[in-house]
């Protein structure tokens, strides 16, 4: 089992970064909101990831070894805890994980079903099935700091071009990700951090896709 891994970023992509170790290269999943994080990191300079090794597949075929990388310790505590949840498996919880963990984790404590039925993958009824299996049990995520490891990296200056690029990331065309996120900007004036300003987004117009 790999528990987590060391090295350099030879390439960095929206769901997965390509990490040299030693002279090989491993393939890493990641959710979005690590990807966000990974942007901003210095490629010269060594990460470390906390990861999940799964087996892909295999009902049908020969199954594919997966590695799934976080953050920190506790990012990757969160994702299993996610997949306890009936119905919900490793891609449905990546793919939700696209804020900080304290805020999902808060979501989910104060039952904020349009927050989390906003989240990729994840409709009314699979909300309302997190808040009853998870409620209670996310104390210790609602006290993270918003970032993890690495939240000393420098952040994006425009959190609007950032919420920008995740909503691209999730599929939504250009011009609309755009009309998207200037009607927020223009509603919550006060905002001045990406991950709020999607929160708030998923809030008023959904999650592209969901």
């Amino acid at each position: 089992m790999i528990s987590q891994i060391e090295g350099t970023i030879r390439r960095l992509l929206e769901n997965r970064v390509e990490l040299d170790v030693g002279g090989l290269t491993y393939e890493v999943l990641l959710p979005s909101r690590a990807y966000q994080q990974l942007r901003h990191h210095e490629q010269e300079k060594p990460v470390r990831l906390y990861t999940f090794h799964y087996l892909e597949g295999g009902m049908t075929g020969t199954p594919i070894p997966r590695l799934v990388g976080f953050i920190s310790e506790l990012d990757r505590d969160f994702f299993h805890l996610l997949r306890t949840v009936k119905n919900i498996g490793v891609k449905t919880a990546l793919a939700s994980m696209i804020l900080p963990v304290s805020q999902y984790a808060r979501a989910i404590e104060h039952e904020d079903i349009p927050t989390l039925k906003g989240l990729p993958e994840v409709g009314p009824a699979t909300a309302k099935r997190i808040i009853a299996e998870l409620k209670g049990k996310l104390v210790k995520f609602m006290l993270m700091p918003e970032e993890g490891p690495l939240a000393a990296l420098p952040v994006a200056a425009d959190y609007r071009a950032e919420a920008v690029e995740v909503l691209l990331q999730l599929g939504k065309r250009r011009a609309e990700a755009e009309d998207w996120v200037a009607r927020a900007a223009s509603q919550f004036p006060d905002i001045r951090e990406s991950d709020r300003l999607l929160a708030e987004i998923f809030k008023l117009f959904g999650a592209p896709g969901g």
